[in-house]
């Protein structure tokens, strides 16, 4: 049985907000809509399962260096204090009703997936108007990073820098990239954003991992 959740403290990054009706909050600060159940303390109740989904809770995560942002929200890499991992936390502003179907439609999507090439979903938190979705966290940067990366290195050499990376390695992105597209396909979900900047790596030797904006293909 996993250990019983605390009340959470430390990262409140936004001012309170009334609640639209679109959604319930209760008093005891319960985000609810589509099936979800989700409080600081982590979801407690999904379209696919019910009670919690782990043991961590938001308490526990020392907020880091932001790693981007965009339109969909923030991404700050967090340290899990008990063990010192680093995560990926995503936080997204619930205000807005478009932002609340995007939060939605991530968390249906990445509660269903589990494979090697794409980013896992460890939890995801509710607090002072904003969903947290604690995300596994690559440590490798981007495809794009990279290119950028290899782009300087190859600058003295202009015929090689035209060549782009060598081909045993894009072979290899190729490869794990059409593996993660194809999961995917097989589980009804086509990802609307695929890009450079949303191909993850891990320095320890880990397939590339997909991110970004993903939806299922029977919501077209």
């Amino acid at each position: 049985m996993p250990p019983k959740k605390g009340r959470p403290i430390g990262l409140s990054l936004a001012p309170n907000f009334a609640p639209a009706s679109s959604f319930v909050l209760s008093d005891t600060g319960t985000f609810s809509k589509g099936g979800f159940k989700i409080k600081a303390t982590g979801i407690m109740e999904s379209p696919m399962r019910k009670g919690e989904v782990s043991s961590l809770t938001l308490e526990q995560l020392e907020p880091l260096q932001t790693l981007g942002s965009g339109a969909c929200g923030t991404v700050r890499l967090a340290r899990h204090r008990a063990s010192g991992k680093t995560i990926a936390l995503k936080i997204i502003n619930i205000t807005d009703q478009g932002q609340r179907h995007q939060v939605l439609n991530e968390l249906h999507v990445l509660c269903a997936l589990n494979d090697e090439h794409i980013v896992p979903l460890h939890d995801a938190f509710y607090l002072d108007g904003n969903v947290y979705l604690a995300l596994g966290y690559c440590n490798g940067g981007s495809l794009d990073d990279l290119l950028g990366a290899y782009q300087a290195l190859a600058s003295s050499a202009a015929a090689v820098a035209a060549l782009g990376l060598p081909e045993r390695v894009l072979s290899c992105v190729l490869l794990q990239v059409l593996c993660g597209l194809r999961y995917l396909h097989a589980n009804g979900v086509v990802h609307r954003d695929l890009k450079p900047a949303n191909i993850l790596f891990d320095t320890d030797g880990g397939a590339p991992r997909k991110c970004g904006r993903a939806m299922r293909r029977n919501s077209l």
